[in-house]
């Protein structure tokens, strides 16, 4: 399979898999977080561990292992939103734009070299502003939506240290994958034994959500490779394209929330939110817009 294929595939995976993989959260309230965050590394492990076998890519890297810590911080706090801030749509929309807007800020910090429209990136840093703006119009009410915030600038800062990292060596992504999922397991069981005792976490009894929480981590980790090859500097759409593309899983989530666990009800509600999610995400193509105008 070519690498142009490739880079659809793998988009449309990343879309897919980002978009769904933490709904099954909502089935079970009462099974901790903290177990769920341990069961889906081990899915996120195995995967990468087929991966590596099935590509000949086994190695380990002290960066990826760093970057797999930082993710599940992350993560926690991701998983915590879902739980707390009752929204699992709003959530999604709310780290999105967060993500976005570290990730090129952390970007531009790391690569002040790169061509760049600056008044064009401001005008589309505002503009992710104004959509999570839409769906919290005070500041009350975005201090109540802080966990999904939260995860979503360590979502956008988590591979810092493997840019960093590449600018003075050549690790391949699918090199660093393995490492990078074995971070974010050690880091999701260390979470779990501190709070193994404080909060009675149990996995007996939960044999259907550990099994859905695996099945979440593998599903995550393949959304993760997938997006690896949608990015591809080879593959069809590169960087510049292939990234505000995968954010397409923001809709694959909203869908899910509202049409699975009828979240927003009513027809206003649900236009405040897809018009929340569209200006993000037009906020994303205009920070692409961007770099390839200026190139």
């Amino acid at each position: 399979m070519d690498a142009n294929t490739l880079s659809y595939i793998g988009a449309l995976v990343a879309i897919f898999a980002f978009g769904t993989y933490m709904a099954p959260l909502k089935k079970w309230p009462d099974f901790s977080q903290y177990a769920t965050l341990a069961a889906l590394s081990w899915g996120a492990v195995l995967f990468s561990m087929i991966v590596a076998t099935a590509t000949g890519t086994w190695s380990f890297s002290i960066i990826g292992f760093i970057c797999g810590i930082i993710w599940h911080w992350g993560g926690a706090y991701c998983f915590s939103a879902v739980r707390h801030e009752s929204d699992l749509s709003g959530t999604s929309v709310r780290a999105m734009g967060a993500c976005i807007i570290a990730s090129f800020v952390s970007g531009l910090l790391i690569h002040p070299e790169q061509p760049l429209i600056i008044w064009l990136a401001i005008i589309a840093v505002l503009v992710l502003c104004g959509g999570l703006v839409i769906l919290s119009p005070n500041f009350k009410g975005i201090t109540k939506k802080w966990r999904s915030l939260l995860a979503g600038t360590i979502f956008g800062i988590q591979l810092v240290p493997y840019q960093i990292y590449n600018l003075s060596h050549d690790l391949s992504q699918l090199e660093f994958a393995f490492s990078y999922a074995l971070g974010v397991a050690v880091g999701c069981h260390l979470l779990l034994k501190r709070y193994w005792k404080r909060e009675q976490i149990t996995f007996k009894g939960k044999l259907a959500p550990t099994i859905v929480a695996v099945l979440m981590g593998a599903l995550w980790m393949a959304g993760t490779h997938g997006s690896f090859f949608a990015i591809a500097p080879d593959g069809a759409l590169g960087f510049a394209v292939g990234y505000p593309l995968s954010q397409l899983n923001l809709l694959v989530n909203i869908a899910v929330g509202v049409i699975v666990f009828g979240e927003y009800p009513g027809l206003k509600a649900r236009l405040k939110l897809l018009a929340a999610a569209f200006v993000i995400l037009a906020g994303a193509v205009l920070l692409t817009l961007a770099k390839i105008m200026a190139t």
